[in-house]
């Protein structure tokens, strides 16, 4: 058997059928299905047991509501392909799609084939992929984009069994937990490759899916956690010869995460470790927030704009709506620090915007976003200024 579907399943009854049928009308067949019911309590547990009944290679299990970093896991477990495919049950795939994951398996060998998805949002509303490869990216090229976190869903990764033994998703994670089970695989993979022609179509829209049910604060607490792996496996795989930027990127991302979370002071356990343990890290970089919420918002921005900055200097490629993202940071960044007259590297926005104009960053840019993003090359300082006046004024 070549493939191994894993799915955990948690309350989709409106969604499964569809996901289901997805696979089993593929051209391709050498595959199983494994259905992981993670205490589900709308049906969608006996709809699983139903295509079991329907289809001799699809096995059901169930476990009590444990996440999907557990239902996963369990899955693992349970697995005799060559290969594992990580499949949510609210989203489907393209025809087509398994063929041609098998077509890069005969054709590379691959340790990881990376897959394109588009996005479904209501009214059946389809966008493409918010970042797309192709093969005309290097083993390398896609070895960094994963580091960087800008491939992190498990749905976008089809993996040798031998490659994820031994390795459990972080089961302590609610969130990021897709994210912090990259560098577990990127480690040992010596080849990378990718799917272009058909695509995993991806549901925005169910709000009862085990990944979307989490809060903002408890998202960037779970980010703060799995930026620390990535720091940790690139001090001891030595990931700064990949890029000497890696050491830094990860220092920046971890700091953007614990400072979102101390500007909401309020709604946080201050006596929790994990407050002790953010409050010391972001100390010992030697930031000094103020009790000020205009220097939190600063710093907030500043690590967002460097995450981006960094991330894109090390791929230095077109990464999609990644980019716009990332040039919308260094706009309100560039905005609070000139309203807030703090002295700008303007090193840094230089070697940025030399990497935009590259890599094709302003492509899906609002009209009015692209006028700010002009202005600030060009130095009309008091575009950035009147922004950062307007940012700053909603925090009053």
């Amino acid at each position: 058997m070549i493939l191994s579907i894993v799915m955990p399943v948690y309350n989709v009854i409106d969604f499964i059928d569809r996901s289901i049928k997805s696979i089993i009308k593929q051209s391709f067949q050498s595959w199983e299905l494994i259905l992981i019911d993670d205490g589900s309590t709308d049906g969608s547990g006996e709809r699983a047991e139903y295509w079991a009944t329907k289809d001799k290679r699809i096995r059901v299990f169930h476990q009590k509501n444990m996440g999907a970093s557990a239902a996963r896991n369990h899955g693992l477990t349970q697995c005799n392909g060559l290969y594992i495919y990580f499949v949510d049950a609210d989203d489907y795939l393209e025809q087509g799609l398994l063929q041609e994951i098998n077509d890069e398996i005969n054709a590379h060998d691959s340790d990881i084939i990376l897959v394109n998805a588009k996005r479904v949002f209501a009214e059946n509303k389809i966008r493409g992929p918010e970042l797309y490869v192709n093969n005309r990216f290097s083993t390398e090229m896609l070895r960094r984009l994963l580091l960087c976190g800008f491939l992190r869903e498990p749905f976008l990764k089809v993996c040798k069994k031998e490659l994820i033994a031994g390795k459990k998703f972080q089961e302590n994670l609610k969130s990021a937990n897709d994210l912090a089970f990259v560098p577990d695989l990127v480690e040992k993979a010596k080849k990378i490759s990718c799917t272009e022609k058909y695509f995993y179509l991806y549901n925005k829209m169910n709000s009862n899916s085990i990944t979307k049910k989490k809060t903002e604060l408890q998202k960037n607490v779970c980010d703060f956690y799995a930026w620390k792996r990535f720091s940790d496996f690139c001090d001891r795989n030595h990931w700064e010869k990949i890029n000497e930027n890696f050491t830094d990127y990860y220092t920046a991302q971890r700091l953007y995460h614990a400072i979102y979370l101390l500007e909401n002071l309020a709604t946080i356990d201050q006596n929790s470790d994990p407050y002790k343990e953010i409050l010391s890290y972001v100390k010992s970089h030697g930031i000094n927030l103020k009790e000020n919420k205009k220097y939190y918002f600063y710093f907030k921005n500043y690590f967002c704009f460097e995450s981006y900055r960094l991330g894109w200097e090390i791929c230095d490629t077109p990464i999609g709506e990644w980019g716009s993202r990332a040039v919308r940071a260094l706009c309100r960044f560039y905005s609070v620090a000139s309203a807030l007259n703090i002295k700008i590297d303007e090193s840094k926005i230089r070697r940025f915007v030399n990497c935009v104009d590259r890599n094709e960053g302003i492509s899906t840019l609002s009209i009015g976003q692209k006028i700010l993003y002009k202005g600030l090359v060009h130095h009309y300082l008091f575009l950035s200024k009147i922004k950062g006046f307007l940012l700053l004024r909603n925090l009053e």
